[in-house]
């Protein structure tokens, strides 16, 4: 499964782009950034002097030795092998998009299978270890102690700020769904811990289906007696963005 990133702010979409690229190549996996119609073709206008380019991250670099006879996807601990720069003396590898084995030749022995599918999740565990830290999180909470809460992602967080500012007195919260996979568990801890508070959660979502609400449904196990009546949500799928004066009054 890819990393998927979804930027909410044109801010974070500048910032999310040199992520995605630095998480291709410190995991080697398959980044996706997830951008809507709004953000993509949208305009608005900000402060350049705040935005913070993402320092450059190569990950493992194989070092050239003439001793060594270069694995490709070498079996570590952590998922990640050493990945070599072109040209690198004693430091050729094969890649296809075969099964493979640790020099990259086409290999499709079970055992060999196996580990190399072990290697990948162990690569995503550590994923998560490193990067779901105290400085970054895959969702965005605004009013942590509201009664009531917008989930959602992508630009339709901007209609939804406004929202919250227009009806500041029914006490609305904000969660901002950035990272869709691997998703973050901690946002399913903080739901159940403010279960008791939170009196309802409202899925805002740019499509028929209700795919966010399925995901955050099934990763953060809302589907129990004690949320009964409390989870609802508003779709609009027309190509459009959500404006304000279509919000009901939840």
């Amino acid at each position: 499964m890819p990393i998927v990133l979804a930027p909410s702010t044109f801010e974070e979409a500048y910032t999310f782009a040199g992520k995605s690229l630095n998480w291709s190549d410190v995991y080697q996996h398959p980044v996706i950034l997830l951008t809507d119609k709004q953000l993509s073709e949208g305009y608005k206008a900000i402060d350049t002097a705040t935005l913070k380019a993402e320092p450059i991250q190569r990950g493992k670099i194989y070092t050239a030795n003439p001793e060594d006879n270069y694995e490709r996807y070498a079996m570590a601990d952590d998922g990640i092998s050493p990945n070599a720069v072109p040209g690198t003396a004693n430091a050729v590898s094969m890649v296809t998009s075969y099964e493979h084995d640790t020099f990259g030749s086409t290999n499709e022995e079970p055992t060999m299978k196996g580990q190399m599918s072990d290697k990948r999740f162990r690569k995503m565990d550590t994923f998560i270890r490193q990067e779901f830290n105290e400085n970054f999180y895959g969702y965005e909470i605004i009013n942590p102690e509201a009664k009531k809460f917008f989930v959602t992602l992508g630009v339709n967080r901007y209609v939804l700020e406004t929202y919250m500012q227009d009806h500041a007195d029914q006490n609305f919260g904000l969660i901002v769904i950035k990272v869709l996979q691997p998703f973050d568990a901690r946002l399913a801890t903080f739901l159940e811990e403010k279960n008791t508070q939170i009196d309802k959660l409202i899925f805002v979502e740019m499509n028929q289906s209700g795919q966010m609400e399925r995901l955050v449904t099934e990763q953060c196990k809302l589907a129990d007696s004690k949320r009964n009546g409390k989870i609802t949500h508003h779709r609009k799928y027309t190509l459009y963005p959500i404006f304000e004066e279509e919000l009901p009054n939840f």
